[in-house]
């Protein structure tokens, strides 16, 4: 020890730039040059020299330079506040570590009218304001709020406000209420840019988002998603072999809809579109008993519940396809006008008989038509004014007439409708 106290006076003996007549030593102690913060000592000492040592009025410590940066050597005592460093360095500037069971680190307000953060963190480079990394099985942030606070908020001018990634097998983020009378939402994304709102991202087997409501008398949605701009208010899409987004509930005795599309707009509800071999919609009812229908449309105002076209002129297929293996209806059409046509009509197929020329479309007793070879049903009246013959019959028959095949009108027509002399 007393060599160590020789050479520190030699040492201060030896400093004639930078602590000039600052350094004062007598029997009993050695007093150092004193600035008055980091940034003094930085500005005095421009090319410091590691093993260097003065005393900051600021902290109320010493300070030694250990050849990259300027170091505070009270590693025990308490932190003076505030407390405000800068320094232009690659390694970690402030590090704690626990190895107990209690926090590292305990941020709080108590101040009720204090808006302020109790954690801020700000960068202007390319990498996270925060980061937090779970290498165990515990979670890499977590955050409680109560009354009306939030319990995370992050918000970026250009880049991503809040990133999440797990590299293990839990989760990349939760957020969860457990108040049930909690009328909030778990989370709330919203964007003023360009950019997205919410963006959530899986390279594993599990769903890239996940949203639940687990209390049964929440009537609200689990994913509400709101747009002003004119962007997509949801897009799901996939590059793999799964389903770009999925809708379903597995309560038997909810009579909601999976899915339902609104709009106040001129726009579509919903809209489907593909740019592959695949379907753009399809609606299927899986349980054998489901009487419901699977698509149903309607519109209460002017326009269409529903438009089908196809606007490629190589197209060959229908624009609308029915199909039913049951004993019901393939397509129904009901109202005033329940079917217009602006072109012609088709009918065909094993149920409706065999298509011929001069056939007509016949219904029976409970409205089923057929492809029939037209007959004249008796007693038929009509009454109709016109100069030409109404009904023309001409025998082609070669046998002279006197054979008895002959036509024979016997008390069936009255007046002159056939041009014969009366």
């Amino acid at each position: 020890m007393k060599n160590f106290f020789k050479i520190l006076i030699f040492s201060l003996f030896a400093i004639t730039s930078y602590a000039q007549l600052a350094t004062e030593i007598d029997s009993k102690s050695v007093k150092l040059p004193r600035y008055v913060n980091l940034a003094a000592i930085q500005a005095a000492i421009p090319t410091a020299q590691q093993g260097m040592m003065v005393y900051n009025i600021g902290t109320g410590s010493n300070w030694y330079y250990n050849g990259t940066a300027w170091t505070n050597t009270s590693s025990g005592g308490s932190l003076t506040l505030p407390y405000s460093q800068t320094q232009t360095n690659a390694s970690t500037l402030f590090q704690l570590a626990n190895l107990g069971t209690g926090n590292v680190a305990d941020f709080r307000i108590s101040n009720p009218l204090n808006s302020g953060y109790a954690f801020y963190a700000q960068t202007n480079g390319t990498g996270g304001a925060l980061r937090a990394d779970a290498v165990g099985n515990g979670t890499s942030i977590f955050s409680i709020a109560y009354d009306n606070a939030n319990a995370i908020r992050a918000s970026s001018i250009d880049g991503d406000g809040l990133v999440s990634t797990n590299f293990g097998n839990g989760t990349a983020g939760v957020f969860s209420i457990a108040n049930a009378s909690n009328s909030n939402v778990a989370l709330q994304s919203s964007t003023n840019g360009a950019g997205d709102s919410f963006y959530s991202y899986t390279n594993g087997l599990g769903k890239a988002g996940l949203f639940h409501i687990d209390n049964a008398a929440n009537f609200n949605t689990a994913l509400s998603s709101i747009t002003n701009g004119d962007g997509i208010a949801i897009s799901g899409t996939t590059t793999g072999n799964g389903v770009a987004g999925f809708f379903g509930i597995n309560n038997a005795i909810n009579n909601n809809f999976a899915l339902t599309g609104q709009t106040n707009g001129p726009g579509h509800a919903i809209y489907g579109v593909t740019t592959g071999t695949g379907l753009a919609g399809y609606f299927q009812i899986a349980n054998g008993s489901n009487t419901s229908n699977s698509l149903v449309s309607t519109t209460n105002g002017t326009g269409k519940a529903g438009s089908f076209s196809i606007f490629n002129p190589t197209n060959s297929n229908n624009a609308i396809y029915a199909t039913t293996a049951g004993t019901g209806k393939a397509a129904y059409f009901q109202g005033t006008n329940a079917l217009e046509t602006d072109g012609t009509i088709k009918f065909g197929g094993s149920g409706v008989g065999t298509i011929a020329s001069g056939k007509v479309l016949t219904t029976d007793e409970i409205g089923n038509a057929t492809w029939q070879t037209p007959t004249l049903i008796l007693p038929y009246s009509q009454i109709v004014a016109n100069s030409n013959k109404l009904i023309e019959i001409t025998n082609t028959y070669t046998v002279p007439l006197t054979s008895g095949r002959h036509t024979s009108f016997r008390g069936v027509f009255s007046g002159n409708i056939l041009g014969l002399p009366i």
